[in-house]
């Protein structure tokens, strides 16, 4: 398949993937302080997350997974739990660091775009978006889904009535993106 169609075709999708979002059972129950990583595009992606959830009042920030790999004992000792976002769910960075975090008895989120990949079973509660996959190197779809769920629960953290707004932004997605 002609790589720029992939991409063309990840990018016209979006609006299926976030209407799954919106649907989702997304439990958002963790202690704070939060720490969110990634690896890659996964890990600007927990940049941005870090950066929303600080703006609303929640105590969150961001790492690469090669910081907690590295410096586990100094990195988790001031954080209650963790955020792991890898859109395979097979990142053996995000596996690893999902591993130590649990063993140092923090609660462990995986965001991912397989919930039958490793990551899955590797931590206490799982953020699932299989129709956000992107069958391509880039993050297109999976990066925006992967955000608006966040965006979501915060969202509605903050002001619960949101979640209709949300709606309605997403209903008129398809028709945004066509006219883009």
């Amino acid at each position: 398949m002609d790589k720029g169609l992939t991409v063309y075709n990840a990018i016209m999708a979006q609006s299926e993937a976030w209407k799954d979002v919106l649907l989702a059972n997304l439990p958002f129950d963790f202690k704070q302080p939060i720490l969110c990583v990634g690896s890659g595009t996964s890990f600007y992606l927990s940049s941005v997350i870090a950066h929303l959830g600080a703006q609303v009042g929640v105590r969150i920030r961001s790492l690469p997974t090669q910081g907690l790999i590295l410096e586990p004992q100094q990195t988790l000792q001031s954080v209650e739990s963790v955020m792991v976002i890898s859109r395979s769910g097979t990142t053996s960075e995000g596996l690893w660091a999902a591993e130590l975090a649990r063993r140092h008895g923090k609660t462990v989120l995986g965001v991912t775009c397989d919930g039958k990949a490793p990551l899955a079973s590797a931590v206490d509660q799982v953020w699932a978006f299989p129709s956000a996959h992107d069958h391509s190197v880039v993050m297109t779809r999976s990066f925006t889904a992967m955000l608006l769920a966040f965006e979501r629960v915060l969202a509605e953290k903050v002001v619960p009535e949101s979640s209709d707004m949300l709606r309605n932004m997403v209903a008129y997605a398809p028709d945004y993106i066509l006219h883009s």
